[in-house]
């Protein structure tokens, strides 16, 4: 379908300008829609999770070594604070 304007007349026949008649609708389905793939996504991310921690917790066989895991590594800030420039001049004081 293509891009359809808010002030285009409306995809549904109405006679009315489509922020009036449909926009809300259309809206509120595809926000479902993103909801539902995001709420799939977090589902699959929290089965790896789970899948990779149970892997993890498997003994390990005879004559293997288990690896320690890494320390976490701090990563250093990316911006500095802001500092407002130093100068000579004094302050304006007075009305005026």
């Amino acid at each position: 379908m293509p891009a359809i304007g808010r002030n285009d007349p409306c995809h549904c026949g109405s006679g009315k300008k489509y922020k009036k008649c449909c926009e809300a609708k259309d809206q509120a389905k595809e926000h479902s829609m993103i909801e539902t793939q995001w709420n799939q996504a977090v589902k699959a991310k929290e089965k790896e999770a789970a899948d990779e921690s149970a892997a993890q917790k498997e003994p390990a066989g005879p004559g293997v070594i288990a690896k320690k895991p890494e320390p976490a590594k701090h990563a250093p800030p990316k911006h500095q604070p802001f500092m407002a420039p130093k100068t000579s001049m004094p302050r304006r004081t007075g009305g005026g």
